[in-house]
């Protein structure tokens, strides 16, 4: 996922300066993005994005305490259900992410196909882009990957799961869509620069969650500080799953005490 540690984190620093950011501001080349916050490049009414990759996003967000209503109010973020397998189903809390990443689905979506589709395709894979439409949240709006780093490489992740109906792991490739990188990138970021992959195993603290273990290499040695839980919060009915709930509500609090989410624009 996009939120990493010391060591892989410095790596995505400096790739999306190289790559997206810095040629944008220095060298005029009229990177076609609009930012939510008026200080980029272009300003616009929405959100994010390259429009013909991606449509414009309004970027929403909630007390950590009001979450959990506007989720099943169908404000927020999207309940896996079960067109998806039982491992995917749900919602997903980033642990250990400070105020970056938060809770993620891999819901169906407005998004439009190949992405956030609600089933694995006939190969077993599933892509979802980061910043998509209520797919993804962050904790903190002036946190480096939801203010630049997911905006201007417009980031999507192929999960390729080795099965269709029980997945217990998948390879993870990263894929830049918008700008430069998109074309310096076209078949994702080679795994020998950053590694991906998540398989499922028992958490002790979260026995009633599916949890997957994130791993993340950096030229290809395992960086531990950059790897990670990703324990499920909510069932697939709506129902949350103690003490995993719970905990990331704490957690919530620590870091402003708001949740923040991307949902398509009307045009």
């Amino acid at each position: 996922m996009p939120v990493v540690g010391t060591i892989a984190g410095a790596v995505y620093f400096i790739f999306a300066v190289v790559v997206a950011v810095l040629p944008c501001y220095l060298l005029g080349l009229g990177c076609p993005y609009c930012n939510c916050w008026g200080d980029g490049q272009v300003s616009c009414d929405h959100c994010d994005y390259d429009e013909e990759s991606f449509g414009y996003y309004d970027v929403l967000s909630s007390p950590c305490d009001d979450f959990y209503q506007k989720i099943i109010d169908s404000e927020a973020l999207i309940i896996g259900g079960d067109s998806l397998p039982a491992n995917l189903q749900g919602l997903f809390w980033l642990t250990e992410q400070e105020g970056s990443s938060s809770i993620m689905s891999f819901a169906g979506s407005d998004d439009g196909a190949p992405f956030s589709t609600g089933a694995l395709t006939e190969d077993d894979t599933y892509q979802i882009k980061i910043a998509g439409d209520r797919i993804w949240s962050y904790k903190d709006p002036e946190d480096f990957n939801w203010r630049w780093f997911a905006p201007y490489l417009g980031l999507s992740y192929e999960f390729l799961f080795n099965d269709a109906t029980d997945p217990t792991y998948a390879n993870i490739i990263v894929t830049p869509l918008s700008g430069r990188a998109k074309n310096l990138f076209p078949n994702g970021i080679p795994q020998s620069i950053m590694g991906f992959d998540m398989y499922t195993t028992p958490h002790h603290i979260y026995p009633n969650s599916v949890n997957w273990f994130r791993n993340t290499s950096v030229f290809t040695i395992p960086s531990a500080d950059s790897s990670y839980n990703l324990v499920q919060v909510v069932s697939a009915n709506g129902s949350k799953l103690e003490p995993a709930f719970t905990n990331w509500q704490h957690e919530c609090h620590q870091y402003g005490g708001n949740v923040y989410w991307h949902k398509l624009a009307a045009q």
